[in-house]
């Protein structure tokens, strides 16, 4: 015979959905009968943390639910009143977004072009006109350029 104590034992017997009956080792029967369920401690314990894993379970999912909608909300009411400063408000976030991208590169090219609208200032009458027409012929190729880039991307992707 072993020397190891027999584990502790309940019998939990359900006779309708309302009750619930728990008996100790003691009182514990060997019968066998088809509506009752013998545990161990071991496997109460088991079944305990499963129902806690459950729970934690439902809670981070309950969370996550609840940040999403927290999230969309924001984000229609950002909508809703980008939309109700016009569609000019919408291109020039999106815009100002894309320009923003480009970081120190802008920068740098929009100080060229103050840089050099304030040179032809100082020009006079005649020679800021013939300048002025040179430098938009100068930023039309640069946006034909950039236009021919554009179109590459697209074709390539």
């Amino acid at each position: 015979m072993s020397s190891e104590p027999k584990p502790t034992r309940k019998e939990v017997k359900v006779t309708d959905e309302t009750e619930v009956r728990v008996h100790g080792d003691s009182e514990l029967g060997y019968e066998s009968n088809p509506d009752s369920l013998v545990i161990s401690n071991e496997e109460e314990d088991l079944s305990a943390k499963a129902r806690t894993a459950a729970l934690a379970l439902e809670d981070l999912i309950t969370s996550a639910i609840d940040r999403a909608k927290i999230i969309a909300k924001e984000k229609t009411n950002e909508l809703t009143r980008r939309a109700e400063e016009g569609p000019g408000a919408m291109s020039a976030a999106k815009d100002a977004g894309d320009i923003s991208r480009l970081g120190p590169l802008v920068e740098g090219l929009a100080r060229t072009f103050e840089d050099t609208m304030t040179d032809i200032r100082v020009q006079s009458y005649e020679e800021q006109e013939r300048l002025l027409i040179g430098y938009r012929k100068l930023l039309e190729e640069q946006i034909n350029v950039i236009n021919s880039r554009m179109h590459f991307v697209k074709r390539i992707k």
